[in-house]
């Protein structure tokens, strides 16, 4: 989409701006790659914005360069995903593939990996993480094969390199270590071992062969010793070292078989399998056989010209027939409706910040204060005080949801475990993350986390002793006192030029290399250094300073994108991630949900609803 912009006065002036326009839906794929022998009739998916084709293959060629491509343009930029975006693309120019800008890739990828190594010469996922035998050794790998294809490569960081895999033996790194003619003279003890020796001689590689299952026209490594590597990883690796001796041709072509029934979509399952059933396809024969599929098209049947796509945008259902491998891609968009968890369970909320004037002893300041979208009252001023008498008659724990008020029937707040009556007869809630009073029927949101003793409410003011926090905060502002809140009541409205703090909460799941992906709304500029102020005081110690730690959360990375922040971690954890956005116009905007997923398996996935935020209104 365009936009022009004209100035209209003696005086002429015009910008042009070209707007991206995303539709409010996430993009889905359904792919098939059938070894065709006889007839098959697909059903499609139903969907927005539907672009289909059907493809015969003759050559490994496309499929290849449609998976190189789509590793280049992978949004993350961990190890691994920098790894697997340009080894692949390198092996295929040995291999006489034309990558477009590989230079540029090859370089970009070069400085990251630098830039990640840990000072003990190896590599983690990321730079702030420990150093990992597996990565350490691929990084390695893709370096030599850099090298080999000409590119300059730091010295330095290959010596670096060499000493973390001598030091830390393992026999993917015992194979990498023989590339630069050198050896940690590590020794299998697991049948993995042998898979990944199997590409330093072809001892090791007869036996590998013995954990090989043969299934009619498909064979593959059928080792479940470690859920993140493969079989397809695995098939891949003995692949690459069966058409390295140049033996078991008829095994190779059941190996290709499998890796190709395994594809779906242009990847595999993840980037890594990906990148290493890329690796393997370069390097056998790239003729799949002769190819004879025909699509039934208005009744009669089409023949399918070798490598040309046939679009099958407008079609629910497609029927082929004949002999050879096809396949079968339509992408459409999915509009989210729900809530989904099938594995994890995650929800956001958004908090507007509001500037408070505090006075503590002959201090004073302004700290941050986050409330959350649906707090009734919005806090003007903070007092600390010598001494608060409680103002609170009866104090009642609650075990149900609903409370006997002068003989009315009254729906506790969800999570309200404490009910205090005041002295005159003011009804106050206390819940998770805020307060709430009684007006009418109706519980009003008090946004302050109830961090110690309740004491009161009096003409608008909050009366407490502990530690302050609003609920929105990421952690307390003020440090155990007396203190006098001082609110008006007043919706919470968020308008152009608010600072907003968007936090998404980890609820419950499981599983290893998470990613969490977070869309915010087209009115956010992102703030990825914005600190909250406070003034708490924290016990001084002599290394209770944080400039030389180079991370501080508990997820392993973060990255901001142009539509989406996205957190990773290493395990799933209960907890929350957080970020930072100003407001930059009115109006109403929907906004996508946040998803979590793992990076290398499949079956589990969660989401938010969607949320609409309306801006200056």
């Amino acid at each position: 989409s365009t936009v022009t912009i004209y100035a209209a006065s003696s005086l002429k002036d015009a910008v042009a701006l070209k707007v991206p326009i995303k539709a409010f839906a996430f993009k889905r794929e359904f792919y098939r790659l059938l070894i065709l022998n006889g007839s098959e009739i697909l059903r499609l998916p139903d969907g927005k914005k539907r672009e289909g084709y059907v493809r015969s293959l003759e050559s490994l060629k496309p499929i290849i360069q449609d998976s190189i491509k789509k590793l280049i343009k992978y949004p993350y930029g961990c190890t691994e995903q920098t790894m697997s975006s340009f080894f692949p693309a390198v092996v295929a120019k040995l291999s006489g593939i034309v990558v477009e800008n590989l230079d540029d890739i090859v370089n970009k990828g070069l400085t990251r990996l630098y830039y990640y190594q840990h000072y003990d010469g190896g590599w983690g996922w990321w730079k702030t993480d420990e150093s990992d035998d597996f990565m350490s050794a691929y990084v390695m790998e893709g370096l030599f094969y850099a090298k080999k294809a000409g590119y300059m490569v730091s010295k330095t960081v290959i010596e670096r390199g060499i000493d973390y895999l001598k030091s830390n033996p393992s026999a993917y790194g015992e194979y990498v270590l023989s590339l630069y003619g050198e050896t940690s003279n590590y020794n299998p003890v697991d049948p993995l071992d042998y898979i990944f020796l199997s590409l330093k001689s072809m001892s090791y590689t007869e036996k590998a062969l013995k954990y090989v299952e043969e299934r009619g026209n498909v064979a593959f490594v059928n080792l479940d010793t470690d859920f993140f590597l493969t079989k397809v990883q695995m098939t891949a690796i003995l692949l690459r070292a069966l058409n390295k001796w140049d033996i078991e041709k008829r095994l190779q072509r059941k190996l290709v078989n499998y890796l190709l029934l395994k594809k779906d979509g242009v990847f595999w399952c993840s980037t890594k399998d990906t990148s290493y059933a890329v690796l393997g396809l370069l390097e056998v024969s790239e003729n799949l056989g002769k190819s004879d599929i025909r699509l039934l098209k208005n009744g009669d049947y089409v023949s399918l010209k070798p490598g040309e796509k046939v679009s099958i945008d407008d079609k629910k259902v497609i029927v082929l027939d004949g002999s050879g491998i096809v396949e079968v891609r339509m992408s459409y968009f999915e509009v989210p409706e729900r809530k989904v968890t099938e594995g994890f369970d995650i929800e956001r909320s958004f908090y507007k910040r509001y500037e408070v004037l505090t006075e503590t002893g002959s201090e004073t300041s302004i700290v941050d204060a986050f409330l959350p979208l649906d707090a009734d009252y919005v806090p003007l001023k903070i007092r600390e005080v010598d001494f608060v008498s409680s103002l609170v008659n009866l104090e009642m724990s609650v075990l149900g949801r609903t409370l006997d008020v002068g003989g009315r029937r009254v729906t506790l707040p969800e999570g309200v475990r404490k009910v205090y009556i005041l002295e005159d007869g003011t009804y106050v809630a206390e819940g998770e993350g805020a307060y709430y009073l009684l007006s009418d029927t109706v519980w009003k949101k008090i946004p302050v986390v109830p961090n110690g003793s309740f004491l009161g409410w009096e003409n608008g003011k909050l009366l407490m002793y502990g530690e302050v926090a609003f609920t929105g905060n990421t952690q307390n502002i003020l440090s155990a006192g007396f203190y006098e809140i001082q609110f008006r009541e007043e919706k919470v409205t968020p308008k152009v030029g608010d600072i907003m703090k968007t936090v998404v909460r980890l609820k419950d799941g499981i599983g290893d290399f998470l990613v969490l992906e977070d869309f915010f709304p087209s009115c956010a500029q992102i703030l990825d250094r914005y600190k909250e102020k406070i003034m708490y005081k924290e016990e001084s110690y002599k290394f209770s300073y944080y400039w030389y730690y180079a991370w501080k959360y508990w997820y392993t990375a973060m990255e901001v994108h142009d539509d989406m922040v996205a957190f990773f971690m290493y395990h799933y954890t209960d907890g929350k991630v957080e970020y930072y956005w100003r407001v930059t116009a009115n109006g109403t905007f929907k906004v996508l949900p946040s998803r979590i997923y793992p990076m290398y398996t499949k079956g589990f996935y969660g989401s938010t609803s969607s949320d609409t935020l309306v801006i200056g209104k």
